[in-house]
């Protein structure tokens, strides 16, 4: 029972990824905060993976001719399924919609392995390439939102442009605090 119910759950992310990423990518820019940072990592996710596949050559398992199914014609390592999870895994950090994403990154990642499409150590390798590319994305946007501010602190700059770009990461202003004794009455 529980054999089959891994092997329907590896291939609808084998087979619906191309669905299933794009939807995971609109429910996170809805649902989390950190949406720059979500879109920078998954752009560098799908810069960088091709190029570190080429550039480490590992095969998958499945590349053997004992192999029963599809196997992917690329190269194993990275695993941009384990990758791009986690990325999202990462960008739900501290939320409530943590959980449902790491779900996500475990059931994806752990598919990869259990269809023998990936080693483990190359989903390994997905997820902390995953990791360090979010921390990147994270920094990279911090070190850009610094440098923003401070362009719009100086002399030159379009007042009103500059609140209609930073306006949308801007904290709420704290609530107003009334003066004890100090509060209006209405007169009848």
């Amino acid at each position: 029972m529980l054999e089959e119910v891994l092997l329907a759950l590896s291939l609808v992310f084998d087979k619906y990824y191309a669905l299933l990423l794009p939807a995971a990518l609109v429910a996170g820019a809805l649902l989390l905060r950190r949406r720059k940072v979500l879109l920078l990592a998954l752009l560098l996710v799908v810069l960088v993976v091709p190029v570190l596949k080429e550039a480490f050559h590992e095969d998958r398992p499945c590349f053997s001719e004992s192999f029963q199914g599809d196997c992917p014609p690329d190269y194993g390592l990275p695993s941009f399924h384990a990758v791009s999870s986690t990325v999202f895994m990462m960008a739900a950090l501290g939320s409530v919609w943590f959980w449902p994403f790491a779900a996500f990154a475990i059931a994806a990642s752990g598919s990869r392995v259990y269809l023998n499409v990936h080693s483990p150590s190359q989903v390994a390798g997905g997820i902390a390439l995953g990791i360090a590319l979010y921390a990147f994305s994270a920094w990279l946007v911090e070190v850009l939102d610094r440098k923003e501010d401070s362009d719009v602190r100086k002399e030159g700059v379009d007042p009103a442009a500059a609140i209609l770009t930073a306006s949308y990461r801007r904290k709420p202003a704290a609530p107003v605090r009334r003066k004890a004794g100090r509060a209006r009455r209405r007169k009848r």
